[in-house]
């Protein structure tokens, strides 16, 4: 099963590596937990190039925040300004982890994919950020009323 991304941008370090860029509109709260740049990050892992950073520039509130190799953290830290300091969020996970669970979740799609079964993974925060909640069948399994706006 191939799935297919395009970054926004890749810098490429001579002898350190790559950084994966991807910018995006909204607030960095949306992408605390976003498995895409992961995803990227895993699949040029597989193909023995080195990425050092993967990281989400946020317009909706001026952030950057993203996931960092663990020997390069001070090199990236070092490219944020002086003034920003506060905008910038290096998570806790280190990049080679979450690269490793993005390829877990992927093949996890995937095998859901060829099976032809969808099962639902619902998740509390996703969930109330939801945009098809008039399509989701979540209610129906709980027991719980679904509010039409009609």
């Amino acid at each position: 099963m191939s799935f297919v991304g395009r970054a926004d941008r890749i810098d490429c370090l001579n002898e350190k590596g790559q950084i994966l860029w991807d910018y995006k509109t909204g607030g960095s709260h949306n992408y605390e937990s976003s498995l895409q740049l992961a995803a990227y990050a895993s699949a040029f892992m597989k193909n023995d190039i080195e990425i050092i950073g993967a990281l989400y520039l946020c317009h909706g509130n001026s952030m950057c925040i993203g996931h960092v190799s663990k020997e390069y953290k001070d090199f990236i830290k070092a490219l944020v300004p002086e003034d920003f300091p506060e905008n910038f969020k290096i998570k806790r996970e280190k990049l080679e982890d979450i690269a490793k669970r993005a390829e877990e979740a992927l093949t996890k799609w995937a095998e859901d994919l060829m099976s032809g079964s969808f099962e639902p993974h619902y998740d509390p925060k996703t969930c109330q950020e939801c945009q098809y909640k008039t399509l989701c069948r979540k209610s129906e399994i709980g027991g719980e009323e679904r509010q039409d706006n009609d």
